[in-house]
């Protein structure tokens, strides 16, 4: 491992062998480091896999595949197991376009099939909750109380819907929101009280609360995947083809080629590449 270089905020960049580089003290002298770098087995890439959305739950990884219509559960290691895929039956997807853990249910929203598919956390079907037809759902939330939160394209907006998939009115409308964003990029929560809205024109993230009421919103120069808290502070992160960016005072630049997913968990960062999923760490 090579000497740290020292910048004047701090930045130091250490470069192990073949892992992502680790960064030290951005801004608030906290370190930046990886926890981990887990190899996807030869019998998963052999599939063809390709990863849409990650997420981590204890020492599980939950990925889309959205190419070959599947959720995937991997230890981390050599055991995997999926769900979905194409077909007729009932646990198939059709076109799923994201997927949220909610203590121990996984909600698959597939707009081809215009509703939620419930698997529990080992991936076995449970459940099918409908939406109406005349919505076009592009990303969705789950709240502590049960809510689904639907980000819809004919409407403009967020509805609202029970446990049951009983719509209980519109929620939000884009239009209403400062600067009158476009091009949904995801609606995701961000605690028990909070949700948030990415859009791509602008750049920007708006922080609603689950009653409705805006908190804040951002707006960025160009465009950003998402922010990762550190101490407080919150650090806008860019994908480039061969990079991942960390924008401070003085940008950190990560050589890692052919991201292919992020994912933001408070203060760690989960990278996915075509044959890694590397969990970075500014605790």
């Amino acid at each position: 491992m090579s000497a740290p270089v020292q910048t004047p905020i701090y930045i130091r960049i250490f470069y192990r062998l073949g892992l992502v580089p680790v960064l030290a003290g951005v801004m608030t002298g906290q370190p930046m480091r990886t926890l981990a770098t887990y190899s996807f087995p030869e019998s998963l890439i052999e599939t063809g896999f390709h990863c849409d959305q990650v997420e981590q739950t204890g020492s599980w990884f939950f990925m889309l595949d959205r190419e070959h219509q599947r959720l995937v559960r991997w230890d981390g290691a050599e055991e995997w197991n999926q769900a979905g895929g194409f077909g007729q039956t009932e646990d198939s997807f059709f076109d799923p376009v994201g997927f949220q853990i909610d203590h121990l249910k996984m909600y698959v929203l597939d707009r081809g099939r215009q509703g939620w598919l419930l698997f529990d956390t080992q991936l076995h079907y449970i459940d099918f909750i409908p939406l109406p037809t005349d919505i076009d759902p592009v990303s969705f939330a789950v709240d502590a109380f049960g809510n689904l939160y639907v980000a819809d394209l004919i409407s403009h907006g967020v509805i609202r819907y029970s446990r049951s998939g009983q719509m209980t009115g519109p929620f939000i409308d884009f239009d209403l929101l400062p600067d009158q964003p476009r091009e949904l990029v995801r609606l995701s929560l961000l605690d028990d009280q909070r949700f948030q809205l990415w859009f791509r024109r602008p750049s920007s993230r708006y922080i609603l609360s689950t009653s409705g009421r805006l908190l804040t919103w951002q707006r960025f120069p160009e465009a950003v995947a998402g922010v990762l808290d550190c101490q407080g502070e919150g650090y806008p992160v860019q994908v480039r083809p061969d990079s991942v960016r960390i924008q401070s005072t003085e940008p950190v630049r990560f050589p890692v080629p052919q991201v292919q997913a992020l994912a933001f968990q408070t203060s760690r960062l989960l990278i996915v590449t075509p044959t890694d999923i590397r969990v970075l760490s500014c605790e």
